[in-house]
């Protein structure tokens, strides 16, 4: 299942997801440099729920859904858009492959 997922994300428009679900209070403030940032985390969380370890605290927390830790481990970037993992997580990352993440950590 990973490896399929993984190849299904390799396709995936990770900007325009990112530019359409971004707080809408966020889009005028800004620009492209925090939706490249963003690209990035949500790649690495791909990457690491598929077991591909991304050696970053924020991203591990967030595969954890441990948002209350993920802000800890934020910049300020992340921090603003933590609620958008949330959502990243919901809507795109497999329960089953969010409850094997879990049982194997």
């Amino acid at each position: 299942m990973k490896k399929e997922f993984l190849k299904q994300m390799e396709s995936f428009d990770y900007q325009d997801y990112i530019s359409k679900n971004m707080p809408f209070y966020l889009r005028g403030i800004f620009g492209i440099e925090l939706i490249s940032h963003v690209e990035t985390c949500c790649k690495l969380l791909v990457n690491e729920l598929c077991g591909i370890p991304a050696y970053d605290p924020f991203v591990e927390s967030l595969a954890q859904m441990d948002f209350g830790k993920a802000i800890d481990n934020a910049d300020d970037a992340n921090r603003i858009m933590t609620s958008f993992y949330r959502i990243f997580l919901i809507n795109k990352i497999p329960c089953r492959l969010l409850d094997e993440y879990k049982k194997d950590k």
